[in-house]
């Protein structure tokens, strides 16, 4: 009897529990890392595409933002966040003399062809429809 409603309790408790908004909406993901392990800050800015990310930075957040054109995030390593590059690039640079390496795959949860890149300064841009990393 105490494990039928143990296990209804659960059952109501994850109904009542609002959904998290699917990153499959966006068609890529970025992870941003540092090479050495250590957390790392960088700032992203976008030139016209679209970056994701919680409102609160926690990635329990129900409430998603979408950095607007020219805007800049900042962040420490690791992170990840939603990408739609179909309007421009978005741009990743660590602070300090630091290097972050980010890896770039397809939504959801980052599967199928991945490019990655390291450096002081990376952009994330659409080349013939697929994500490219790149360095200046």
């Amino acid at each position: 009897m105490l494990r039928s409603v143990v296990l209804l309790s659960a059952i109501v408790a994850t109904l009542a529990v609002e959904p998290l908004p699917r990153t499959a909406a966006w068609p890529h993901l970025a992870r941003v890392t540092s090479p050495s392990g250590r957390p790392v800050a960088f700032s992203a800015i976008t030139l016209g595409g679209a970056l994701v990310f919680s409102a609160n930075g926690m990635p329990e957040s129900r409430r998603l933002l979408k950095l607007a054109r020219g805007d800049t995030l900042r962040a420490t390593t690791p992170a990840t966040y939603s990408l739609d590059m179909t309007s421009g690039p978005v741009t990743f640079f660590a602070s300090r003399g630091d290097s972050i390496r980010v890896v770039v795959a397809r939504n959801p949860y980052g599967w199928g062809e991945r490019d990655t890149a390291q450096g002081r300064r990376l952009t994330v841009r659409l080349v013939r429809g697929r994500a490219v990393v790149t360095a200046p």
